[in-house]
């Protein structure tokens, strides 16, 4: 488990979808307006970068 039993650090980085997947919310920009809108950057990491 990478969170403790009551960990509150867990509330606030994994979310969980409707369908019961699990994704992170780090990235999550909560003031974009469409799925294209956000202002963020995700990291793209290639497997020879690993």
């Amino acid at each position: 488990q990478a969170y403790e039993e009551g960990d509150l650090r867990k509330a606030a980085s994994v979310k969980t979808e409707a369908n019961g997947a699990p994704f992170i919310a780090k990235y999550i920009d909560y003031t974009a307006t469409d799925a294209l809108g956000g202002r963020n950057s995700w990291p793209v990491i290639r497997y020879a970068d690993v």
